[in-house]
């Protein structure tokens, strides 16, 4: 980075963390007394969602406890927030256990803390979670960049590690920060191996992290993307490691696919939020439905973004906006833009306006990564 860049980019940090800081409490607020949102203050003060009753139910009864003693425990962890915790947790719709069942990653990593710590053991792998993506642009800058981004990386940091959007989303009960973390090491991941760095467990710790990733949260739609970007850009270099890294992805993700579509009927990929399996009437018809629906949710997700969060919302439209007009976009970029894509087309396919890209949340990280990527070369 240029001594003109550098100080360039010293000068804006403060006015930009300011307005960052302010949107952050307009978003605060207008969470606050939103329609929708009105009890989330109180689940966001102890870090709970209605969702994460799920998970706690699957881990309280890897623990052995029995039914009464779930509902009653758990009844008193969300006394405060005005949810009444009723046995429908414990037996779930069809349509919402075939969601949830498939997700046993969260619930499994969260057994031995909560036999340490209690209910509020279930924080840890969050906590952990958040920890790690808040400081993923420090490590991607010393391991691709060279460290010749320290001021950026760091800038960066500190917006994520103050970004309500972050927070609000991750340090919950559920599984949204293991998913987010699990997609954004899958691509750091892909790149080590894609840079000249090949190691022989790059065959397996890639294949398994999608794994991982597929038993967290319905991410195959993430996880194919990212496994065809890798496979289109490392043959040019190595057509064999190309090929058996992308096989045994294929290979683990489809096995898990068809366990727990068999296991759980886990239709959950082709079900909005109701329970509605789309298909019903007319595939065709539902899958133009959900394109022309794109449009809608993406000004929709923006907005809401913009309000809760100026700071991650200004790094998605940075690195937007300075992808575009390039030529040639690296696999960092690509793997961010399909990130994008998906979160929006998951949302379109859920139904659950207004989240504020909570489905596409890992493309903050990976936004990160293509501004620094790009403010590196664009100073060689």
């Amino acid at each position: 980075m240029t001594s003109m860049n550098r100080n360039l980019l010293l000068k804006l940090f403060p006015a930009f963390s300011i307005i960052a800081t302010l949107g952050t409490l307009i978003g605060f607020a207008v969470d606050r007394v939103s329609g929708r949102a009105i009890s989330n203050f109180q689940f966001f003060k102890q870090g709970l969602m209605p969702d994460g009753i799920h998970y706690e139910v699957r881990t309280l009864r890897f623990l052995g406890k029995v039914d009464s003693e779930i509902l009653t425990s758990i009844g008193a962890q969300y006394k405060h927030t005005g949810l009444v915790v009723t046995e429908y947790f414990l037996s779930p719709d069809s349509w919402e256990a075939a969601l949830v069942d498939p997700r046993i990653l969260f619930p499994l990593l969260s057994i031995i803390f909560v036999k340490l710590f209690g209910l509020t053991g279930f924080f840890v792998v969050p906590m952990s979670c958040f920890a790690l993506l808040s400081l993923s642009p420090l490590y991607f800058n010393k391991k691709f960049l060279g460290n010749r981004q320290k001021t950026l990386a760091f800038g960066l940091v500190l917006l994520l590690v103050g970004s309500f959007y972050a927070k609000f989303n991750i340090l919950a009960n559920t599984t949204d920060g293991l998913s987010a973390f699990l997609l954004v090491l899958l691509v750091l991941l892909i790149l080590k191996n894609y840079h000249d760095d090949e190691n022989r467990w790059d065959q397996f710790s890639i294949p398994l992290t999608c794994l991982l990733g597929c038993m967290t949260r319905q991410n195959e739609i993430y996880i194919a993307g990212l496994v065809l970007i890798f496979y289109f850009n490392k043959r040019r270099q190595n057509i064999k490691v190309a090929r058996l890294i992308a096989l045994n992805s294929v290979i683990l993700t489809s096995i898990w696919f068809l366990y727990s579509y068999i296991s759980y009927n886990n239709y959950a990929i082709i079900t909005d939020s109701n329970g509605n399996s789309l298909g019903g009437a007319s595939l065709i018809t539902d899958a133009l439905g959900l394109i022309i629906k794109l449009p809608q949710i993406l000004a929709i997700e923006s907005f809401q973004l913009l309000i809760r969060d100026v700071g991650v919302f200004a790094i998605l439209l940075i690195a937007l906006s300075l992808i575009f007009p390039l030529k040639k976009i690296t696999i960092t970029q690509q793997m961010f833009l399909w990130v994008m894509f998906s979160g929006i087309l998951l949302t379109s396919v859920n139904g659950s306006f207004g989240s504020g890209f909570r489905y596409a949340m890992p493309c903050i990280y990976l936004a990160t990564f293509s501004l620094m990527e790009f403010w590196s070369e664009s100073n060689e």
